[in-house]
């Protein structure tokens, strides 16, 4: 279980959520198809530009190729010396998660090491940072109380259920 971030392009005066269902629908229909979604070249360039400037927030960042027969997927995270937080890049979006693992002053941390990532990722694309717990588009300068308070409220749920 974790907490979501979807990264994507939204055009100024396009609805939220029939981007998203458009992107959604367009996903299955690939998959139902196995139509081959792989990056283009300005995708690879935009990537890689991710990638080198998480690495040097983050040198224990690591990114991964992660291949099949029908798409291709980047892979960021810090493996074993990081705090769970995954970034994934495709084609023409991506995400980043954070498991539900951190409590109180760590998640605080952890969100502000987030923070830190979503706005190199904006800085590079013309991404918007879509919270799926909050169901709103994301502003990094206001929305931050916001959103660590959604996770620590997910997490009191969790521990009071065991």
């Amino acid at each position: 279980m974790s907490y979501d971030f979807d990264l994507f392009e939204l055009e100024p005066d396009a609805d939220l959520h029939e981007t998203m269902d458009a992107h959604e629908q367009a996903f299955v229909a690939r998959e139902e198809a196995k139509t081959p979604h792989f990056f283009t070249n300005k995708a690879k360039e935009r990537n890689q530009a991710i990638i080198a400037a998480l690495k040097l927030k983050d040198p224990n960042l690591d990114g991964r190729l992660i291949a099949t027969a029908n798409m291709e997927a980047i892979e960021i995270d810090a493996g074993e010396k990081g705090d769970g937080i995954q970034i994934s890049l495709y084609s023409d979006e991506g995400s980043l998660t954070v498991p539900y693992w951190h409590k109180a002053e760590r998640a605080h941390a952890v969100f502000l090491e987030i923070w830190d990532y979503l706005r190199i990722v904006q800085q590079i694309t013309a991404f918007v940072i879509y919270d799926s717990q909050l169901d709103q588009v994301i502003d990094l300068e206001t929305d931050f109380e916001n959103v660590l308070s959604a996770y620590l409220g997910t997490m009191a749920k969790i521990a009071g259920a065991f």
